[in-house]
């Protein structure tokens, strides 16, 4: 049996108020053991990918679960798009890693302050996280 959701919304159009009702179908839980695993492997192929401390000063730690033995690219790009510094590339096995980034670039000078973008690619999926460097 469908689980019916009814969600009022109100809002301001034009100076007048208007209310409208929307259904959706409420989500499910799976029941069969195929539907089980299904999701189980979906979940298991989920990038996570955490900054800590962020924003940050001196150093950041990066973690970041792999769910089999696959190619992992870690990158961080600055603000209009510019490779900065390649934390990570190689295939690694199964399991949970953690990273320093100190801000230290490709070049060997500290990046300035400022805002990066931590982009990770586990396999075939992609993840994006801002971050904030402060002096």
């Amino acid at each position: 049996m469908k689980k019916i959701l009814t969600i009022l919304s109100v809002s301001l159009l034009l100076g007048n108020l208007a209310v409208a009702r929307h259904t959706v179908a409420a989500p499910r839980t799976p029941t069969q053991p195929d539907e089980c695993a299904t999701v189980n492997a979906l979940l298991k192929d989920e990038i996570r990918l955490n900054c800590y401390p962020n924003p940050f000063r001196g150093e950041t730690n990066i973690s970041y679960h792999v769910g089999a033995e696959t190619k992992v690219t870690i990158k961080i790009y600055n603000a209009i798009a510019q490779e900065v510094r390649t934390i990570v590339n190689e295939v690694q096995p199964e399991g949970d890693y953690q990273i320093d980034w100190n801000g230290e670039a490709n070049s060997g000078y500290r990046a300035p302050q400022g805002t990066y973008f931590l982009r990770a690619q586990i396999g075939n999926q992609f993840v994006t996280k801002q971050i904030l460097m402060l002096k």
